[in-house]
């Protein structure tokens, strides 16, 4: 138990410190997210397994991401695409760059994504909003697009894929 107390007050900590800038290195980005899927594997014991693939190219130490820009759409495939599946979860989170943007894809195999009538839904879901509203303004600061596309795949789950311009921590400094 004190593990599990010790593990949330780090994420609570991590998350604090985030909250005061709006962007981070994907060093400490992945770091945060290392924390947010330990605790959700804490809760949720042999639910899903998550993986990591950073691709070689990355400078993840100098290259420059939203803060918390992944880990909501983490936490829809944890809660809602694997709720009711009876099979291991797997979430994939890879990232990788072309000469001018940023990719960041999330797949998993759970359930899918559900359309339903908003009218009867008592969910509001702020995180799309926000994501919208964030990316809306990361284009606005770096005269560059950025956007997301979520889609069903053909087999089993979602994939999200995040498009971001390529900002480094220090000036002058790109791939």
């Amino acid at each position: 138990m004190a593990i599990h107390l010790y593990k949330f007050s780090s994420l609570m900590r991590k998350t604090l410190e985030s909250s005061f800038n709006d962007y981070v290195t994907i060093d400490d980005e992945l770091n945060f997210i290392n924390h947010y899927i330990e605790l959700q594997q804490l809760k949720q014991k042999d639910k899903f397994e998550f993986y990591v693939e950073v691709s070689p190219e990355i400078e993840s130490s100098e290259l420059l991401v939203p803060t918390m820009l992944i880990q909501p759409f983490l936490e829809n495939a944890i809660e809602h695409g694997f709720a009711s599946i009876h099979y291991l979860g797997k979430i994939q989170l890879s990232i990788r760059s072309t000469t001018s943007a940023l990719h960041i894809v999330i797949s998993d195999n759970g359930q899918g994504f559900v359309e339903t009538n908003k009218s009867h839904s008592k969910h509001i879901s702020r995180a799309i909003q926000i994501t919208k509203d964030r990316l809306y303004l990361l284009s606005k600061v770096s005269k560059q697009e950025s956007y997301y596309f979520i889609k069903n795949k053909e087999s089993l789950g979602v994939e999200i894929e995040l498009v971001l311009p390529l900002l480094y921590e220090r000036p002058g400094i790109s791939h």
